[in-house]
């Protein structure tokens, strides 16, 4: 998938509803997209994928946290509305 440029690819990561892995002048992100992360049940459902990857690529979740942008355990939160 393309889109303004860039390689995308969607999958089912560990059965999570979706996971792109974002490939640009040879670097990796991962991006996690959630709606909604604020209590934290749902923050544990989110990371455990990405906490399970063991490599050094940047990982991030996009989310509804209603809180500034912070970092989880290496794991870049990040709110959509902000």
């Amino acid at each position: 998938m393309s889109l303004l440029g860039h390689s995308f690819v969607l999958s089912d990561l560990y059965f999570v509803i979706l996971s792109i892995v974002k490939f640009c002048e040879m670097a990796y992100n991962y991006i996690q997209v959630s709606y909604d992360i604020s209590n934290e049940e749902s923050l544990i459902i989110e990371v455990a994928p990405l906490q399970s990857i063991k490599d050094s690529y940047s990982k991030i979740i996009i989310a509804r946290t209603k809180s500034d942008n912070y970092d989880y355990n290496g794991i870049v939160i990040t709110d959509i509305a902000r």
